[in-house]
């Protein structure tokens, strides 16, 4: 009887506090639930401004601390990767840590320094066309450089993808259009004769102009003509210092430089190629792509077409050495 009526009680009094933690709970699940997808989100309003990325067929490299002084994301900036590591269950020996931003410290932080968030849509421009991807899961990666004050890890996503074609380089320029870009390959753009009044504004650019072979490119585009490809025949220790290849755009009777690398004593001499022209955002001008290395550090250069000539715009390679 005294068992019976201890059971009568706890159904009376803590049956229903069961119950209600149980409501407490799903409410509580419901609640995170509705923070992350609020925060993956972000201000649909406000489309990401126009920014460009390097990566390969699966992966975009979106931050690192360890890229040339001259590009700034305009998406990520200061961003401590470092701490996003423990918060996400990593730790900083790991070669890959995917960021978790079910936690919600991981999503505080994560907005302290950039506004990409998974589910975003990025470009890739490749070699053929133009794709829309969406942004997938982000990971910390770990470069092994050791740099005194740069962060060896650098932030990278996945997409739907993978792409069939090595993508030149990735944007958010809503400029861009999906589609075919035009590219052509360095080796199907047909080499022409140098002209003679172009030789002779060479030869007062350049010291020593005899010591170079010339490639010109011809592109037959609105805003250019040609590219010069010039290229030190022969190195001794006499040239330390000077160019080893030079790139020059021309348009009409202007010619000007684009990008050399120079001939190094102690280091392996720089080297630049083009790898192509196209038109990644459709304006009707031709842009390039160039490969270089300085040093034996591999970069990639974007040549954007202005209404006459091009202009670099930079993309964040990452150095190699401290």
């Amino acid at each position: 009887m005294i068992r019976f009526a201890y059971s009568a009680i706890f159904l009376l009094f803590f049956l229903p506090l069961l119950f209600c933690a149980d409501d407490n709970i799903e409410t509580l699940i419901s609640n995170e639930k509705r923070q992350i997808e609020s925060w993956m989100k972000g201000d649909e309003e406000e489309p990401l401004p126009p920014a460009f990325f390097l990566g390969d067929e699966n992966n975009i490299e979106l931050y690192s601390d360890m890229v040339a002084e001259k590009w700034t994301s305009p998406l990520c900036e200061l961003l401590q990767l470092d701490d996003l590591i423990p918060l996400s269950g990593g730790n900083l020996e790991q070669e890959k840590v995917r960021v978790n931003f079910t936690h919600p410290r991981v999503r505080e932080k994560f907005s302290e320094g950039c506004y990409i968030r998974p589910g975003d849509l990025f470009f890739a421009i490749t070699q053929g066309g133009n794709f829309v991807i969406n942004l997938q899961d982000f990971f910390i990666v770990n470069s092994r450089l050791r740099c005194h004050e740069v962060s060896p890890f650098l932030l990278t996503a996945t997409f739907s993808g993978p792409l069939k074609d090595q993508p030149l380089f990735f944007s958010t320029d809503l400029n861009v259009k999906e589609g075919p870009n035009q590219f052509k390959p360095s080796s199907s753009l047909a080499s022409v004769p140098l002209r003679p009044e172009i030789s002779s504004k060479l030869k007062a650019l350049i010291p020593f102009f005899e010591e170079f072979e010339i490639r010109v490119i011809d592109i037959k585009a609105a805003n250019v003509d040609q590219i010069l490809h010039l290229n030190r025949k022969s190195i001794s220790l006499d040239d330390v210092g000077l160019p080893n290849e030079i790139l020059f755009w021309v348009k009409g009777d202007k010619v000007e430089e684009m990008v050399q690398e120079t001939v190094e004593k102690e280091a392996q001499s720089g080297h630049v190629k083009v790898v192509g022209s196209l038109d990644y955002n459709q304006d009707g001008r031709a842009d390039l792509i160039v490969d270089g290395d300085q040093g034996g550090c591999p970069y990639r250069l974007m040549f954007e077409g202005q209404e006459e000539g091009l202009i670099l715009i930079p993309l964040p390679n990452r150095i190699c050495s401290c």
